[in-house]
Formats: structure tokens, C-alpha cells, sequence
């Protein structure tokens, strides 16, 4: 076949019309891209025709099994044509030729004659080469021909399918890799579909969800003396209606799929719920939780609440009378002598509290300082922790911790946490002090002697609820007994007990199923007991300046009566010798 120039738009529909006109597989068409613009042009012969001259009237065919002559038409004599075909031969290096072979290919006219062997070393081929990636991409190399064949569309789609690439294929890119002559370049042959995973419904809350008196608990010493009483923004308030949380809703991701046909699942988004509290609403679509009143927000938990705030512009005084409140209370004022607060939640205070009553389920700040009465101490209770610039002549008692900016003198302090008197003098004088992880001051103590008691003690509480515990175990262990005893006794006669007598035995069963239950919790109690008393060896009491004569100092069950006045000391249970020390 002689080459021919063909135009069209493009590429594919010249190829396939050329392929239909001569009645040969689109494969076999070999091709050459003249022009591109304005109108494609390209240049068409038979797959494996050499590049020989446009005036020859023979083709050289390279086949697995030979190298083939194909003389068209002689318009010249046979001579001349014999030159022509042993110039191409020499020019384009095939070798070993069979010069009778050739003579016999110039009688036999359209017919192809071997005339040499194909050397596979010599005559070497393009060949594809398809690497594959996480099984999500595979590229496509074709190898330069050394006076070798081409590879085709055919035997690149044939390798690929061999592979099990059957998903992503570019064919287009392969036919621009053909066309253009693209060798010992990677290009992508098939790329997967990338799956793209939901996201887990969450919950946007529109507030601060810690506040400030609760992160001030984990300051350091140094911490702690920079604190703004004023600024703790111990109140979260809001309005009725106010938008509290926003659910963000899920999102459904989209499967991906490698090349090779296989799924890959996208991951299967969680939904989450907001728990709504006291004083407030869902709205209809459960997407947003609103307040029902106005007042405080409080989050327990998952759960969000809404409690009212009571607010005195004044003083606790005979004009108010004693607060009992389920909700928090801030006073204006100075709380009377005598007079009493009760909080559901929490208690701000923004003068003086004097010697009265104080109880707060949440929190107790005081912005001027506590001032009561040395005859008789009256008890300022918080469950979560007590703030004040500082405490005199009064009785403090807390689960968490005791944080004074002053000074505390003449007063019974127990904290669950610890007591931190380090802002200003820092000053410890006289009273009992008590805490569980550590106390720390400026200075401990008077010049005069002024009996001072700091003890770190967990031994007060932990020996009785080891107590009751171990009363607890004693009457699940004889109950079990019995339990036990009475199953042993009717499993010989179990298939003919009565009804009532099988109903008996079951419910047997389910208490000592219980008893064992409970017996393993008390367990974990008392083992959580035994880490406390020893946790009580990685905390101190801590004097950052001065320790005076008459400081009683009591860490566990250990004594110690300080004599002489000791700078920056710090009493702790040494670990090896379980003895209290000074360093």
C-alpha cells in the first residue's frame, strides 16, 4: 500500500474511515501527523511498511516469521528496481537477504516473499511497559524500536487487560503516545476513582465551654498570682430563645474504585445527638438547642442546662433576708454577719462576706476577702472550689481547691484538692490547714509561735470508707455462702423440683450473680484507696519563703514540729524511706 495524505477534524474517524476503504484492521494503519491546523493532516500506510520512498513500488513487511518483499508494479525495468530495492536494503541495514528471494519477489508482483530472517536482537521492537501504583494508578511506558516494529493501541489495550486493569484506561492518551511517537516516557494509562469519606455529624456549641474559675485549678503557683479575680467570668448567662448548640450534620462520602473494577467503601459517618437539660429545647428539626429562659448555662456532661440567676444589686442583708436558690447568685453587695446563702449552683460575691453561712453546690468566689468571727467559726461549704482575696476566723471547707490571693489567718481550711496562698504576703497563720495534693504559701507561721497546723492527709477519709467497705465485703462473702451452699444442696434434685422451687433457685442465681458484681466493685474501691494513700508520696507542702518556730507539719501519718525558723522549705514522704523530710 502507497501512502496517502488524508485530512479531517479528527484523528480517530480519519483512521477508521482510511481502515474501511482498504478493508484492513485500524490497527494495521500506520500514521503520521502532518498538520494539525487549521485542518488535520496526516499521512497513512500499512502497519508495517518502512519509510520507503514515495516513488518505490515496493514494501519491506517485518513479520515474527521473516522479513517480507512486496513488489506493487514495475514501471521500469526490472534492473532498476533490483537497484532500488538493494539501495533500501543497504541504507535501512537489513541484513542477510537472499538476493534470489528478491528476484523472485520482482516476478511474483503483490505478492509477499521472505526474503531474510527477522533477528529479534536486531530488528528490535517497541515494546509497552505498564507499571501500577496502590492499585489506583498505572502509567504506560513505550520503549523506542531499534529498525523494529511499532507496538499498537491493540497489544497496550491486550497487556492491560492481562493485567486486570479494567477501570480508568485514557486510550485517547495512548493513541497521542502512538501518533506522536512518545518513547521511554511514563504516562498515565488508567487512574482510579478516589473514594471520599463522610464526615461524623458534630455539635458547634456558642459559648465558652470551660470557664475560667475551672481552668485557674490547674495553674501553676506562678499562674495563680496573675489572676484577675474581677475577670474569671465565673457566669456563662443567656437569653430565652439564645441558641446554645448548633448540630452539624453528617455527611455520606462517595465509594472510590481502583483500576483493577474493585470497590472501595467510603467510611460510614456518625451521627451524634445533643442532650438537652433543664430549661431547654430541641427545636423541630433537632438541629439547634435553644434556652428556654433567662439565666445561667451549665454543661454536666454531654448535657446542657439553663439555671436561673439570681442577682442582689445590693447587700445579703435584713432587706433580702437568708438566699436559698436553686440556681446561681451574684451579690453586688457585702454579705451581712449572720445572714446566709444556699446555691444550687454557684455563688459570686462581689464585696465582703462576714461571719454567715455560705453553701454552693458549684463554686464560691469572694472578690474582697472573708472576714469572720473568732468566738465562733462559722462554715463557708463549696462543692468545686473557693476563691477569695482572704479568709479570716472562719471555717472553709471544699472538694476542690482553696485559692487566696492574701493571706489566711486564724481559720480550719479543708480542701479535697490543695490550698494555694502564694499572690502578695502569702501568708499561713495560725488554724489548721488541710489538703489532699499539697498546700503551698509564702509563709507559714508568725514570729511569736502562733500554733499553725498544715497537714497533707489522705488517711482521715480513706481509713473509714475502707472501713465500710470491708463491713460491706464481709456480709457479701456470707451471703455468697449461703447462696452457694443452697445450689450445691438442690442440683442433685433439680429435674424434680417445683415450679415455685425453680423459681427460687433463679432468683438464687441472679443474687449471686449480683453479689459477685458488687464484691468486684468494692475491690477496685479499696485498691483505688490503697493508690491514694501512696499517691500522697508525690505531693508537699511547699513554703516559698519563710517557715517559722510552732508550724505543726503532718503528711500522712507522719509528725513533724518545726523549732527553728527554716527558709524556702519543702516538706514531702520520702519515697525509699517513707520518712518525712525537708529539702
Amino acid at each position: 500500500m502507497k501512502k496517502y495524505i488524508v485530512k479531517g477534524t479528527d484523528l480517530p474517524s480519519l483512521l477508521s474511515k482510511v481502515a474501511k476503504h482498504f478493508n484492513v484492521d485500524i490497527n494495521k494503519i500506520k500514521y503520521e501527523v502532518l498538520r494539525k491546523t487549521p485542518e488535520l493532516e496526516v499521512k497513512v500506510w500499512t502497519e508495517h511498511e518502512t519509510e520507503a520512498p514515495e516513488d518505490n513500488n515496493f514494501s519491506i513487511e517485518l513479520r515474527d516469521d521473516g522479513i517480507f518483499l512486496t513488489v506493487k508494479e514495475i514501471d521500469d525495468v526490472k534492473s532498476s528496481t533490483l537497484k532500488k530495492i538493494l539501495k533500501y536494503m543497504e541504507e535501512n541495514k537489513i541484513k542477510d537477504t537472499s538476493i534470489e528471494a528478491i528476484e523472485e519477489a520482482l516476478f511474483k508482483l503483490n505478492e509477499a516473499v521472505k526474503i531474510a530472517e527477522f533477528d529479534k536482537e536486531y530488528y528490535i521492537d517497541s515494546v509497552p511497559i505498564i507499571e501500577v501504583f496502590n492499585n489506583m494508578e498505572a502509567t504506560l511506558k513505550i520503549t523506542k524500536p531499534n529498525k523494529g516494529r511499532e507496538t499498537t493501541l491493540e497489544s497496550i489495550l491486550k497487556l492491560a487487560e492481562e493485567k486486570g486493569i479494567v477501570f480508568g484506561l485514557r486510550k485517547k492518551a495512548i493513541q497521542t503516545m502512538l501518533s506522536e511517537k512518545i518513547y521511554d516516557r511514563k504516562v498515565i494509562l488508567a487512574k482510579g476513582k478516589d473514594v471520599k469519606h463522610g464526615t461524623d455529624a458534630t455539635i458547634k456549641y456558642t459559648f465558652q465551654k470551660t470557664s475560667n474559675i475551672e481552668n485557674t485549678s490547674s495553674k501553676s503557683t506562678k499562674d495563680v498570682k496573675s489572676i484577675d479575680f474581677k475577670e474569671l467570668n465565673l457566669f456563662q448567662n443567656v437569653a430565652v430563645d439564645e441558641i446554645l448548640a448548633q448540630k452539624i450534620p453528617l455527611t455520606y462520602g462517595e465509594d472510590g474504585i481502583d483500576i483493577f473494577g474493585k470497590t472501595i467503601s467510603a467510611k460510614v459517618p456518625k451521627d451524634i445527638q445533643i442532650i438537652p437539660g433543664r430549661n431547654t429545647y430541641l427545636t423541630d428539626d433537632e438541629m439547634y438547642l435553644k434556652s428556654q429562659i433567662d439565666g445561667q448555662l451549665i454543661q454536666k456532661g454531654k448535657s446542657l442546662s439553663v439555671e436561673p440567676l439570681l442577682t442582689i444589686p445590693g447587700n445579703v442583708d435584713y432587706a433580702t433576708g437568708n438566699i436559698d436558690f436553686l440556681g446561681s447568685v451574684i451579690v453586688k453587695g457585702n454579705v451581712i454577719s449572720g445572714f446566709s446563702i444556699k446555691s444550687g449552683e454557684d455563688i459570686y460575691i462581689e464585696g465582703l462576706v462576714e461571719d454567715c453561712e455560705l453553701t454552693a453546690e458549684g463554686s464560691i468566689m469572694v472578690n474582697n476577702g472573708i472576714l469572720g468571727n473568732e468566738e465562733f467559726l462559722h462554715t463557708i461549704y463549696a462543692k468545686e472550689g473557693i476563691k477569695a482575696q482572704f479568709i479570716q476566723h472562719m471555717k472553709i471547707k471544699t472538694n476542690g481547691s482553696v485559692e487566696v490571693n492574701k493571706h489566711i489567718l486564724h481559720s480550719t481550711v479543708e480542701a479535697g484538692d490543695k490550698v494555694i496562698v502564694t499572690s502578695g504576703t502569702g501568708k499561713i497563720i495560725g488554724g489548721e490547714i488541710k489538703a489532699q495534693k499539697g498546700i503551698e504559701c509564702n509563709i507559714a507561721g508568725g514570729p511569736f509561735e502562733t500554733p499553725t497546723k498544715l497537714i497533707l492527709d489522705v488517711y482521715s477519709e480513706t481509713v473509714k470508707e475502707e472501713s465500710e467497705i470491708n463491713k460491706e465485703m464481709l456480709v457479701l462473702e456470707e451471703n455468697k455462702f449461703k447462696i452457694e451452699k443452697l445450689l450445691k444442696d438442690v442440683e442433685p434434685i433439680k429435674d424434680a423440683l417445683s415450679d415455685d422451687m425453680k423459681l427460687k433457685v433463679d432468683e438464687a442465681l441472679k443474687q449471686l450473680s449480683a453479689i459477685n458484681n458488687r464484691y468486684i466493685t468494692l475491690q477496685e474501691d479499696r485498691s483505688f484507696i490503697e493508690e491514694q494513700r501512696q499517691s500522697i508520696k508525690t505531693h508537699s507542702i511547699r513554703v516559698l519563703n519563710k517557715v517559722y518556730p510552732g508550724v505543726i507539719i503532718k503528711i500522712g501519718r507522719e509528725l513533724y514540729l518545726n523549732r527553728s525558723e527554716k527558709i524556702r522549705t519543702d516538706f514531702l514522704i520520702d519515697k525509699e524511706t517513707n520518712e518525712l523530710v525537708e529539702r
